[in-house]
């Protein structure tokens, strides 16, 4: 049996770990250290029922379902140029999520996938941090699964 949430994660640590000047993509990893920068880290998220799923459908027929899982860049440089470093990345991960073929594969239509927005941080350290969460949708079907 292949879940589909299961693909999608999965594939999303690949995609990221193709980002340009990407040095790690992990999943749910909470050991990184800002010496690995910069990197990814793909949290799984959440998964609720789709607004677009009519409530009426018979028990056991297959569901839309819309995951949010967590995508978070760590990078690390000098303070008056990385907000922009920050952009570069943020722009590079949201075009290869939104155009890779495979992950548009696993969703709905081949048209699950949405990009809801970003919130970005800096704080200091041994060298300035700076990180963006990036947020996306996927939207897939689920069930019912065979044993």
């Amino acid at each position: 049996m292949t879940d589909k949430r299961e693909s999608i994660l999965a594939r999303l640590v690949t995609v990221c770990e193709g980002v340009t000047g990407i040095r790690s993509a992990r999943r749910n990893s909470t050991d990184i250290s800002e010496q690995h920068a910069p990197y990814i880290v793909v949290y799984d998220g959440d998964e609720t029922a789709d607004d677009g799923d009519p409530q009426g459908r018979p028990r056991g027929s297959v569901r839309l379902v819309r995951m949010t899982p967590e995508i978070y860049l760590v990078t690390t440089g000098a303070s008056d140029g990385l907000g922009t470093t920050i952009n570069g990345f943020r722009a590079s991960i949201i075009n290869a999520i939104l155009t890779d073929a495979t992950l548009a594969g696993l969703t709905v239509n081949g048209q699950g996938i949405r990009y809801d927005g970003c919130s970005t941080g800096l704080s200091k350290g041994t060298k300035p941090i700076g990180q963006v969460g990036l947020s996306f949708s996927f939207t897939y079907t689920i069930g019912p699964y065979s044993a």
